[in-house]
């Protein structure tokens, strides 16, 4: 596309080095801007690239065409697009999005729970517990990790400590029905573990179980009183 350039056009009508055209004015000689084939080409040329780049075929008799094609060519980029209003609900692929924007492993949500579940495949179940934890992961499950406090059950891990590289310490609470265990290593696998014993039912170090307990410490005020029964 170009501005009109012939000789008779109206120099700078509209800025600078931009031509427009004039009527003339007889009074003053002046004449009217000529046109030219190189013009009209141009025009012809913009109009029926548009038309034509919506698939509408040119018709000499209708003149709402260059409008049908600049709605249809609007329209054909907006379905492509979100919707704002919709938040969200118009991604075509949801599980490709977190994908990409790296959400995938960050949370499992449940109706009425924080959590729905850690489980995400028996290969990762058996990944090393700390090294999953130098990943950032922070809820997990673990069945047969080289560093899971057994090879049997299968455990829900909370990692306690934050884990930004394989020599960072790592500390992880592990619950599997009514075994608590705290877990200590690094970010190449759970060293240590130590059982935590259970207000009621669980065992003691010692093969003592604790049935009872209240704030009493003989002699000195309240603390920790166990009974074993």
């Amino acid at each position: 596309m170009h501005r009109i350039d012939t000789p008779t056009a109206q120099k700078d009508k509209f800025g600078q080095g931009k031509n427009g055209f004039t009527n003339g004015d007889p009074a003053t000689g002046r004449r009217a801007t000529d046109l030219n084939s190189d013009m009209w080409d141009a025009v012809q040329e913009e109009v029926c690239t548009v038309i034509e780049a919506a698939g509408i075929p040119l018709s000499k008799g209708e003149h709402t065409q260059l409008h049908a094609a600049i709605g249809r060519l609007i329209y054909e980029q907006v379905k492509t697009r979100l919707e704002k209003n919709q938040n969200g609900a118009d991604i075509p692929n949801k599980p490709l999005f977190l994908q990409n924007v790296g959400l995938v492993d960050v949370l499992f949500k449940g109706d009425g729970r924080f959590l729905a579940g850690t489980f995400v495949s028996d290969a990762i179940d058996r990944t090393s517990i700390g090294a999953r934890a130098a990943t950032g992961c922070q809820f997990m499950r673990a069945h047969q990790a080289p560093d899971a406090p057994d090879q049997v059950s299968f455990w829900q891990i909370i990692t306690l400590s934050e884990v930004v590289s394989p020599t960072t310490v790592v500390d992880v609470l592990a619950v599997s029905g009514n075994n608590v265990l705290f877990g200590h290593g690094t970010g190449t696998g759970i060293t240590s573990w130590r059982q935590v014993a259970m207000l009621e039912g669980g065992r003691l170090y010692g093969g003592y179980f604790c049935t009872k307990y209240a704030w009493r410490y003989p002699g000195y005020g309240w603390g920790w009183h166990w009974w074993d029964g």
